[in-house]
């Protein structure tokens, strides 16, 4: 299989991702995403865990990436708000002597859940690579939890 091969096949699939996600989100099923996905092949596709709405896009279609390298930046400021909210409970509980502290626990998990939602807004490169196949994104552009919005192909595949 070529590189044009490979390349048009993670288009389809991009496509295909993306269209049975925007399916299952209109059916209000929940998709959970993988934390890490392996590759396909020779290929590492990046999908979104959560849905959001995209602030930044810091790469394009062929540029090359280091594990950890910003790819794309979502929206944030609506769970920050949250979270300074959940941090001023958790404040004013912890200076309770009485009353509040039996809802301590629940406050800690819920801001603790608000700060991996706001890790799985980053959307970051998972190895060294090029990106070969990449979602038209646009800052505003509102996608759902699942979505398939890049393929990464690994350096050191492409030196084998």
């Amino acid at each position: 299989m070529s590189l044009n091969d490979s390349r048009i096949f993670c288009v389809i699939a991009l496509i295909l991702g993306s269209s049975v996600s925007a399916y299952i989100t209109r059916l209000d099923v929940p998709v959970p995403g993988p934390p890490h996905l392996p590759p396909m092949g020779n290929f590492v596709p990046i999908l979104i865990e959560v849905s959001g709405r995209v602030q930044n896009v810091y790469v394009k279609e062929a540029t090359e990436v280091h594990a950890g390298d910003l790819l794309v930046q979502f929206d944030t400021r609506s769970l920050l708000l949250k979270k300074h909210a959940l941090e001023s409970q958790v404040h004013a509980a912890e200076l309770r002597v009485t009353g509040a502290r039996p809802h301590l626990p629940i406050l800690y998990r819920e801001l603790e859940q608000i700060r991996l939602d706001l890790g799985r807004l980053t959307i970051t490169s998972p190895i060294d690579g090029q990106i070969t196949s990449l979602v038209p994104l646009a800052p505003g552009d509102t996608l759902p939890a699942g979505t398939a919005i890049a393929v990464v192909f690994p350096r050191n595949a492409a030196s084998r």
